[in-house]
């Protein structure tokens, strides 16, 4: 269940012919690039923040993060065919890896209006982050209250 990057990237323009050939990963798109491809916030997918089994290399314009396993990690297939991880693994993502606030606020949000809860916290106890989640809860008012003006 691994998204063709190469393929992926070229598609989206985000591949430069100069390090095509240094490129051949498979992957899984999370966090940021998840969350945009959710429509969860406003967060730009680039550059590509993408789960990968494989090596961790430098690629310009997208963020590898090396993972031993995908078991644990909920992934989904978008309708375009993108494998992503999905709504509730990405806002757990963005608060576990410490994300810029504004887009952990809105994909919180954007989560809650169609999901429980009670399936975030349980997630989030999961990976030991329940704390920051409440923080987000805590402030969440505060943040669109500050964000309006």
């Amino acid at each position: 269940m691994y998204t063709e990057t190469i393929r992926i990237l070229t598609k989206l323009g985000m591949l430069t012919e100069q390090n095509l050939n240094m490129v051949s990963i498979k992957g899984v798109f999370c966090v940021e690039t998840a969350s945009a491809l959710h429509g969860l916030s406003t967060a730009d997918p680039y550059p590509l923040t993408i789960y990968t089994l494989g090596d961790t290399k430098k690629i310009e314009g997208v963020h590898l993060i090396g993972i031993s396993s995908l078991d644990g990690i909920e992934t989904e297939t978008l309708e375009n065919g993108l494998v992503v991880t999905t709504k509730l693994q990405t806002v757990v993502d963005l608060i576990r890896f410490d994300c810029y606030e504004e887009f952990v606020f809105q994909s919180i949000d954007s989560y809650l209006d169609n999901y429980s809860e009670e399936s975030l916290r349980e997630r989030c106890k999961d990976y030991g982050v329940e704390e920051k989640l409440q923080y987000f809860l805590d402030n969440m008012q505060d943040f669109y209250d500050d964000f309006s003006c």
